[in-house]
């Protein structure tokens, strides 16, 4: 069965200037794993981890769903093409 992925949903973290930035968390010491997901069960998993990290830092979170799908390799590849010539 060939899945697609039409809608990714990530946490999300609004800091004192307004800025949203999508949150991360060290998984091991040294690697960081942004909280994103493509399926339910994914953003399920990760809700444990974010609501307790953010929680110790006093900081709220949003889950934000984005849900239009745009293919764009072929125009980063053409920038960066562009740049080596």
């Amino acid at each position: 069965m060939n899945k697609t992925i039409d809608t990714i949903t990530a946490f999300v973290h609004t800091d004192e200037t307004n800025q949203e930035g999508i949150i991360a968390l060290c998984m091991d010491g040294t690697t960081w794993l942004p909280c994103v997901g493509a399926d339910h069960d994914r953003i399920v998993s990760l809700y444990p981890r974010v609501k307790q990290s953010m929680e110790q830092q006093g900081k709220d979170f949003k889950l934000i769903q984005f849900s239009t799908r745009s293919d764009i390799t072929d125009d980063i590849k053409k920038q960066f093409e562009d740049q080596t010539k």
